[in-house]
């Protein structure tokens, strides 16, 4: 007798473990025992996109060869993301006078000689942490009224 009751513990046991796992995975599969349903197709797709409206994207950049050029792409408020190697920079203009709105360095990099303005030209600056060279150096003036960063110098060690 005391060996059945052991026994039908054990089973008891077993059925709630089972059951928690049974419970467990459910949960992990979006709350539901349902089996999983079919996915969307195209069309189904297609149909829920147009009933709430998508926004058409912009152009995209393109990429150029010369690795140390700043790249840019218009932001709102008329404010212009200058994208470096050594980090990214937000520029606006007022007028012709060029503001820095943010100086973020990118990993391995750190911000130097910055002039934020507002002035006719602004300037920021980027050194490798691993390197003990002068790094990036920008120049930021205002051209019909966007912001536009200009190579000002970098040392390669070519004076080593």
């Amino acid at each position: 007798m005391r060996r059945n009751l052991v026994v039908s513990g054990w089973v008891a046991a077993a059925v709630v473990a089972v059951g928690a796992g049974i419970g467990a995975v459910a949960l992990a599969q979006g709350g539901t025992l349902a089996p999983p349903t079919e996915p969307m197709s195209e069309d189904s797709v297609q149909a829920q996109l147009d009933s709430i409206g998508t926004a058409t994207p912009s152009e995209s950049p393109t990429a150029t060869d010369d690795e140390s050029s700043p790249s840019s792409e218009q932001t709102t408020a008329g404010e212009e993301i200058i994208a470096t190697d050594g980090g990214t920079v937000i520029a606006r203009c007022n007028g012709t006078e060029v503001e820095l709105v943010s100086v973020s360095p990118a990993q391995g990099w750190r911000t130097v000689g910055v002039d934020a303005g507002p002035a006719a030209t602004a300037a920021f600056g980027f050194t490798d942490d691993d390197d003990d060279d002068d790094g990036l150096h920008y120049k930021v003036t205002c051209a019909d009224g966007v912001p536009a960063a200009a190579l000002q110098n970098t040392d390669d060690d070519a004076d080593d």
